[in-house]
């Protein structure tokens, strides 16, 4: 999203991104909704995954940790005393201020397993993670002839 080059090597523009006095981790109190949406086990069969009245979340820590977009273990490790009850205040990742803008581009990256909005001056608005095909309901390589 800061047009940082994409090698994975730690330089100076990937330093100068991350040193800034932004907060990272912020507070937030776990709410009814919260534990609502927790289902229980999900099965792996997708026609089982059907017959479900609801498709949630197994647990109330994988339900916060897509909330947040962090890791459930990330999660877990920062709140190490935390019963993950309603009421109860844990530490998240701080999302900060959410991008807006009109997409006029969508791009979805199998290899990366993502789909990216871009806006009409290229600057990136959203990256999501996205399962693309699997080796039964596999997707497209390429673009339908118009």
């Amino acid at each position: 999203m800061n047009r940082l080059p994409e090698d994975a090597k730690i330089g100076l523009q990937v330093i100068a991104a991350i040193d800034d006095a932004k907060q990272v981790i912020g507070t937030y109190v776990i709410e009814a909704q919260d534990i609502s949406v927790v289902v229980g086990p999900i099965p792996k069969d997708y026609a089982q995954m059907a017959d479900m009245k609801y498709l949630g979340y197994a647990t109330v820590t994988e339900g916060l940790a897509e909330r947040f977009h962090m890791g459930e273990d990330l999660l877990k490790a920062i709140n190490p005393d935390a019963q993950f009850r309603q009421g109860e205040t844990i530490f998240v990742a701080d999302l900060g201020a959410n991008r807006s803008g009109k997409a006029v581009r969508i791009e979805v990256d199998k290899a990366k397993g993502q789909l990216r909005a871009y806006a009409e001056d290229g600057s990136l608005l959203v990256v999501d993670p996205a399962t693309i095909g699997s080796e039964s309901n596999p997707s497209p390589t390429r673009r339908p002839s118009s």
